[in-house]
């Protein structure tokens, strides 16, 4: 065979495959894209039911429109809208279909006798009334009521007192306004510094039943990271309040209960103690040689039961341990409460012969604790600032030596620091060692350590290998860092 023929064939070959491989590739990608849909007009018409069916059809639009027309006629103009309802309004909760009774329907439908008449099903909340309380009302006959009866003793047996009733979307609301305005704001530092609450940070999921009896009317309400894009479920941040929400004025609605990290927390209550602990050597007489004496550590407590008591003058030693106790025990059968721990250095005072100093009384004391008064809130004034020789308010007379057993008690810090610029503090401060303030410590307040129930804690015990990730979730935390986790194929029931 002549090459030359040869070499045409092979190229018109390679032609014919290049061809075909061309449009396999693009017949297959044309394939892989889903057909469009023809676009089709929709019909805005609902859906009717034929015939008898229309027996059990839900309401209209212009029935229900005529119901609380009708309604409103009738109830008077008090009736508020629910969604805009407060506990102490009338308002419609419902309003619904109203099934015929069945003897009557299956003579209409089976028998050829006449329809019943369409009624609906209102449940009113009446809380504008001298007797709160939730009515059932039938009104009928639709389209064009003309009648309406109260079936609540009916369908129930009785009335249905007031705190039954479902809870609306504008009491939820209130609820979290109650909490966002008069609750959380009693403890800033505490949702800021813990959960970075900024006022709009934590949203809110309640649970039911709402309250242990009959009669009750109070809910617990979950807070959770209010992050956007996803379900708030999953970002609880372990702070939950039982809210009292029976009363008809929201503005006495209170916080019974505080749930955090495992453990109830609740008011104590205004009745404390001042009690200070410290340590002291007591001589004795040294058990194998009676003539000589030793010096035993032994621990005090003294009940500080007035004012001038707890009075300490700066320079003057603190007791080891001063806490404010309440009459309530722990498990363990000690006083619940809340110690008082100063970590700042001590301060200076103006001499008391200045005739400023009684302005600034409250800087002779490192710590006093007085009954609470109304009149006496604050230590100072913002009036001394411009005229400190002649105070109207001095806080040396708050301590009068009143008696504090028992009573509700505040207790004044004074939180002293002072800083000398020195080389080291350029180009920035140094703040290494640089404390000042106090702390508010539980004590005895908790049955055992709260942080024991951190998601985050660690704990296991004496012949439990930390190194097992059932005991010791951290243990796994290099394994599980280290790798991408091999996830099996997603099936649902095999499909």
């Amino acid at each position: 065979m002549n090459l030359k023929v040869v070499l045409v064939f092979l190229a018109l070959s390679l032609i014919t495959v290049f061809a075909l491989a061309y449009v396999l590739l693009t017949s297959q990608g044309s394939s892989s894209q889903p057909p469009r849909c023809p676009s089709v007009s929709y019909s805005a018409q609902p859906w009717t039911h034929p015939g008898q069916s229309q027996l059990f059809a839900d309401l209209s639009r212009e029935e229900l429109m005529a119901v609380m027309s009708f309604l409103t006629q009738k109830l008077g103009p008090g009736l508020v809208d629910a969604a805009q309802a407060h506990p102490f309004d009338n308002c419609v909760f419902s309003v619904e279909l109203q099934l015929p009774p069945k003897a009557a329907a299956l003579a209409y439908l089976d028998r050829g006798s006449p329809p019943p008449a369409r009624e609906a099903l209102a449940i009113v909340f009446f809380g504008g009334q001298a007797q709160p309380n939730v009515t059932e009302l039938v009104v009928g006959p639709l389209p064009h009521p003309s009648y309406l009866r109260d079936v609540t003793v009916e369908r129930h047996g009785g009335p249905l007192p007031y705190h039954r009733r479902p809870v609306l979307g504008t009491e939820s609301a209130q609820m979290w306004k109650h909490l966002k305005e008069m609750e959380l704001p009693k403890a800033p530092v505490f949702l800021a510094s813990v959960f970075n609450y900024s006022g709009s940070t934590l949203a809110a999921l309640h649970a039911t039943p709402r309250g242990l009896r009959s009669g009750d009317r109070a809910t617990w309400i979950a807070l959770y990271h209010n992050i956007s894009g996803v379900g708030i479920f999953l970002h609880p941040v372990g702070l939950e309040l039982l809210l009292d929400h029976r009363a008809l004025d929201p503005a006495r609605w209170a916080v019974q209960q505080v749930f955090y990290l495992g453990r109830y927390y609740a008011d104590l209550g205004l009745k404390n103690w001042v009690v200070a602990e410290d340590v002291v050597f007591k001589p004795v007489a040294a058990p194998w040689s009676p003539e000589h004496q030793l010096q035993r550590p032994q621990l005090t407590r003294q009940v500080l039961g007035r004012e001038d008591l707890t009075a300490f003058f700066l320079g003057n030693p603190l007791p080891r341990y001063l806490y404010l106790a309440s009459n309530q025990t722990n498990s363990w059968g000690h006083q619940r409460g809340y110690r008082i721990q100063i970590h700042s250095p001590l301060g200076i005072h103006v001499p008391l012969d200045s005739d400023m100093e009684r302005a600034l009384s409250w800087g002779r004391y490192q710590l006093v604790v007085t009954r609470r008064k109304e009149e006496e809130s604050q230590s100072s004034s913002i009036y001394y600032q411009n005229d400190i020789w002649t105070p109207t308010t001095a806080f040396a007379d708050f301590i009068n030596n009143e008696t504090l057993l028992g009573e509700d008690l505040v207790a004044w810090v004074t939180a002293s620091f002072l800083h000398i610029p020195h080389a080291e503090d350029v180009p920035n401060t140094v703040t290494l060692g640089n404390r000042v303030g106090f702390l508010l410590r539980p004590y005895n307040f908790f049955d055992e350590d709260p942080s024991i129930f951190s998601p985050g804690s660690v704990y296991f015990e004496k012949g439990q290998d930390a190194g097992l990730c059932g005991v010791n979730h951290v243990a796994c935390i290099p394994h599980l860092a280290a790798c991408v986790p091999d996830l099996p194929p997603f099936s649902y029931q095999d499909l």
